[in-house]
Order: structure tokens, then C-alpha cells, then sequence
């Protein structure tokens, strides 16, 4: 159906290349691939029904290979629940994660700072609401060394701007114009604040016709992880909370996922260790 709101629309395609062979790849289990990651999250699952020392790894493979098993089900299968579920799961599994962090006994930092920012993504897209605010701010307050501040503060601003925090979100924008010529920042920075500035400007058409670039130049980046766009498909929520028309359903950017929605994940089990949280003691 073709739209017909107030938003001059781009075109765009709906289904990469790369997302169109990989969906078929795992759809038809081609080499088994799919029933590996089945079988690795089993195996992660099980874990945690035996000794163990170093919780913070087990944790942090489950909160992986629920995200990835989340990715899957939406590009190869058009599950939205089934993803949604998923992606609520490895919010839940990178916050314990983060509480099971010891610097002293792993160098993984990047694990639980701010370049962890997927799933955060991954509970803003499943509507875990409460989750996604625990894991942002988690992820906002731990260490950022040695990440470039200027990636540390636009990571950040996601955050804030799901929060509502827009007055911090702004002082990151600034920061990072006010320094540029003192420390690295690309010219992608650039494109996202850009980008959520439209948002905070509340120039609806604006926002839209970024979006859409910053799109495209994701598709092009060859270090891909995730099928699905997470960071558009997140920002793109906040937007449509916030009352804004954002006309686009891609294979990496669907309107089921973008749509917000009322989700109860209290049927999900989240596995506990044998031993009990140590803060729970």
C-alpha cells in the first residue's frame, strides 16, 4: 500500500543482498548452522547448573548467542516474537554480565561499556522497558577506558536520548564539536549527531531523509555483525515514541520492529547459576 502521511518518502532497498542470502542460508539450515547455535545456547544453559568460575563469561556468551539467535529468527523466519523474546533475554544476560564484572580478573571491558551499546539496542527493539533503562545506565557508568571520548559521549547520547535526558544528550553533541580537532572522530559521528539532533529539533522530514542516508551507509560497512540494524531500528523507536512518521519497512529496519508495543516477558525463564546470585545473598 502506498503511504500516503506527510513525510516525502526515499526509495530504498527493502531486502539486501546480504540479508536475502543469509535469510535462506539459515531458513534451510544449510550445514547445520542454525542447529549449532541451537546447540550452543543449550550448552550455555547448561552451564550454569555446574561450577564455574568465571560466571561473568557464561553470562556474557548467553547474552551473545541470545542476540544472535534473536537476529535470526527476524531476517530468516519474520519472527517478531520469537525475536523480541530472544533480544529481551541477552539484555537480561549482559546485565548480569556487567554485575559479575571484575576487572581485575578479565581484560573484556569492551564487554560491558558503552561498545556493548547492541544490546541495550536489543531491549529498546523487544519494548523491555525497565530492562533497557538498567542495562543503559549500567553501561553508561562503567570504565570507557580506552574508548576515544568522542565515540564514548555520541554511544552514550542514545542512551539519554531514550531516557529523555535530551540536555545531556545535547552537552555530548557539543563536547564532541568542541573537541573534534583535538582527538579522533569520524565522520560517522558527525552523521549521528546530525541525526539525533533532528530529533531533538522535532523536524520530522529532516530526521526521516537522515535516517535514510545513515541507512545506506551502514549497509555498506563490511564489519557487519547483526542482520538487523539495530542502532537505526533503535533510534528509529525513540522517534516514533516521541510522535514522529517514519515511513520505512526493510528487511534490516521493520515496522514491526519499529512500532512500540505493550510486551509482558514474565513466561521467559532467565536461567540463575547453581550457586544463586551472589547479590542476592
Amino acid at each position: 500500500m502506498k503511504y500516503k502521511g506527510t513525510i516525502k518518502t526515499q526509495k530504498i532497498s527493502p531486502n539486501p543482498k546480504r540479508l536475502a542470502i543469509n535469510a535462506v542460508r539459515y531458513a534451510t539450515d544449510e550445514g547445520g548452522i542454525l542447529t549449532m547455535r541451537k546447540e550452543w545456547l543449550q550448552e550455555g544453559q547448561t552451564q550454569l547448573s555446574r561450577d564455574s568460575n568465571n560466571r561473568f563469561s557464561d553470562y556474557n556468551r548467553l547474552s551473545f548467542l541470545h542476540l544472535s539467535m534473536g537476529d535470526i529468527q527476524q531476517i530468516a523466519f519474520g519472527d517478531t516474537k520469537l525475536c523480541k523474546d530472544y533480544f529481551y533475554q541477552s539484555a537480561m544476560y549482559k546485565s548480569y554480565a556487567c554485575q559479575y564484572f571484575n576487572p581485575q580478573n578479565t581484560r573484556n571491558n569492551g564487554e560491558v561499556n558503552l561498545r556493548a551499546l547492541d544490546y541495550f539496542e536489543a531491549a529498546v527493539i523487544a519494548d523491555a522497558i525497565e530492562v533497557a533503562h538498567k542495562l543503559g545506565n549500567q553501561l553508561l557508568h562503567a570504565n570507557q577506558n580506552p574508548m576515544p571520548p568522542s565515540v564514548e559521549k555520541i554511544e552514550g547520547a542514545l542512551i539519554h536520548l531514550f531516557n529523555g535526558d535530551d540536555y545531556q544528550a545535547k552537552e555530548n553533541f557539543d563536547f564532541i564539536r568542541k573537541h573534534q580537532d583535538g582527538q579522533w572522530t569520524g565522520s560517522s559521528v558527525f552523521d549521528q549527531i546530525n541525526l539525533y539532533e533532528a530529533l531533538l529539533e522535532k523536524n520530522n522530514q529532516k530526521f526521516y531523509d537522515l535516517f535514510i542516508d545513515s541507512l545506506r551507509q551502514n549497509r555498506r560497512d563490511p564489519n557487519l555483525v547483526n542482520f538487523l540494524d539495530l542502532l537505526h531500528i533503535a533510534i528509529g523507536k525513540i522517534a516514533i515514541k516521541r510522535g514522529f512518521e517514519l515511513p520505512i519497512d526493510t528487511a534490516d529496519c521493520p515496522q514491526c520492529l519499529l512500532q512500540p508495543e505493550m510486551r509482558d516477558y514474565s513466561h521467559i525463564k532467565i536461567y540463575a547459576p547453581a550457586e544463586g546470585f551472589p547479590w542476592s545473598n
